[in-house]
């Protein structure tokens, strides 16, 4: 086993072509006709794939800079680099922004293979981010990099021009000794999550400024305009969030062998005891519930908040569904499904209600009428993937009842970013029963938001709605009543 991974991995080495993603002055540059780039960018709609990113009344392009095209050859491969320019347009009037700690390249591989890269440098602690340019050489920082043609979007991480993505895990494993053990199921495992990148964008003075959050948790950078500027010359020194999008990141881990099996002795009661589930008890589950309202389009339900009238506040609300109020129990037997929209699991027969949790999206106009949307994170229907680990999908959960309740005022970024992480979870989120289910993705919404509330993990869960919501008892301001939510404005066209 130990030969053939080694072979693999020569065989790799040896064959696969390393990408050369930093515009360096290596290996030679080779000269590249820019009117037959421009015209296979033209021709692959490109154009339009880096334009109409928009917020609003606020639109965010990106122009190739086609004078400043650099080219480099590697491995027969031809690279060329081409800078790209923020352009922001507002009220009809574009302009020019400048790019606060990334830069941004339009990447052509061989003429075929379109690229959108972000370069983010790291900072020194407590140092402010630069508006001025930074050097690529020996570049430490991130990579986020968008291919325009199959969409995958992937972050790197580099430390002085060398790409660590993967820790040097790689060549750990070819000097791991563990495999002449005789274990054979120890390995290095490559695991990937998605994170997302948040774009800001603010005014200053005749200026505009586009600043890039690549740390998964979409927050603006905490330095106002006035911060970088000085001397006065920013009549708003607010931050607005245009979009986010997100980047798979990888690494390598070392999986462990698992531990051996118990075998048929020994002692238990060969039930499931509903606030002791275990892994083996839940991994061979199926999953029942009674279909709610499945959102389509979430883009409909966030365009209900685009009224175009003037917000008074925003406030958000995390409504949990214990399945039994007033107890951290983490599931309940139950005879039959409920209608209420709750999970429930079926194990060996056995139906166990989960409970739920779910957010309330509000908008409060001057003039005294609002917007609100009600949505929850669930698993998508499936009669061919019946298990616990499935792609996840929205539902609007106007009038779901809840045991406890907790709202918290925000400002409109809050709202807005936490607004972005439902929306990612539309797109790309994956429902796992263990680690992100209803109660995950919730409590990521309302932290994306600025609710600074923890996990409460207990047994196999990263949390339930039982342990959050003994957890929520305790905060001030939570209501411990009970009822149904308010009704949600569903789908505006």
């Amino acid at each position: 086993m130990a030969f053939v991974l080694l072979s693999l991995l020569l065989v790799c080495y040896t064959g696969c072509k390393k990408e050369l993603l930093i515009p360096t002055t290596e290996e030679g540059s080779k000269m590249i006709n820019n009117d037959q780039l421009q015209k296979l960018y033209y021709q692959n709609k490109i154009d339009k794939k880096l334009a109409g990113k928009l917020n609003g009344q606020v639109e965010i392009s990106w122009l190739p800079d086609w004078s400043q095209v650099k080219t480099i050859t590697r491995d027969s491969i031809i690279y060329s680099y081409v800078p790209l320019e923020g352009i922001l347009k507002k009220d009809g009037l574009s302009t020019k922004a400048q790019l606060l700690n990334n830069k941004q390249f339009l990447i052509i591989r061989d003429g075929k293979v379109f690229m959108k890269a972000t370069y983010i440098p790291e900072l020194v602690a407590g140092a402010k981010p630069s508006i001025k340019t930074f050097s690529l050489n020996a570049f430490s920082g991130v990579l986020l990099l968008d291919n325009l043609v199959t969409g995958e979007k992937r972050k790197f991480s580099y430390k002085k021009g060398l790409d660590i993505t993967y820790k040097g895990e790689t060549n750990k494993l070819l000097g791991d000794k563990r495999s002449n053990t005789g274990i054979k199921t120890m390995a290095w495992e490559r695991q990937c999550e998605w994170r997302y990148a948040c774009t800001f964008y603010t005014y200053c003075g005749p200026n505009a400024v586009i600043y890039l959050d690549e740390s998964g948790g979409c927050q603006p950078p905490r330095w106002t305009v006035e911060d970088l500027y000085g001397n006065g010359s920013c009549s708003d020194n607010s931050w607005y969030l245009s979009f986010s999008e997100p980047f798979e990141s990888c690494e390598y881990v070392y999986v462990q062998d698992p531990p051996p099996l118990p075998g048929d002795g020994g002692t238990g009661s060969g039930g499931v005891e509903p606030d002791a589930l275990t892994e083996d008890n839940i991994e061979n589950a199926l999953i029942e519930e009674t279909p709610q309202d499945t959102i389509k389009n979430f883009n409909k339900y966030l365009d209900c908040f685009n009224d175009g009238k003037t917000a008074q506040e925003y406030k958000l609300t995390l409504y949990v569904d214990q399945p039994v109020n007033g107890t951290n129990k983490q599931s309940t037997l139950v005879g039959a499904v409920p209608a209420n929209g709750n999970l429930v699991l079926v194990i060996a027969g056995q139906k166990f209600d989960v409970g739920h949790a779910f957010v309330g999206f509000t908008k409060i106009n001057t003039d005294g009428s609002s917007v609100r949307q009600v949505v929850g994170f669930y698993p998508r229907p499936s009669n061919i993937l019946p298990g616990v680990i499935r792609p996840g999908v929205l539902e609007d959960n106007s009038g779901h009842a809840y045991d406890v309740s907790y709202t918290i005022n925000v400002n409109n970024i809050e709202f807005t970013s936490a607004l972005a992480q439902a929306k990612g979870d539309f797109q790309y989120g994956q429902y796992n029963i263990f680690n992100y289910n209803c109660t995950d993705a919730a409590l990521k919404w309302m932290n994306a938001g600025g609710a600074g509330l923890d996990d409460v993990s207990r047994g196999v869960f990263k949390n339930t709605p039982g342990d959050l919501g003994q957890a929520l008892r305790s905060k001030s301001g939570a209501v411990t009543t009970g009822g149904s939510a308010v009704g949600g404005k569903g789908p505006c066209n």
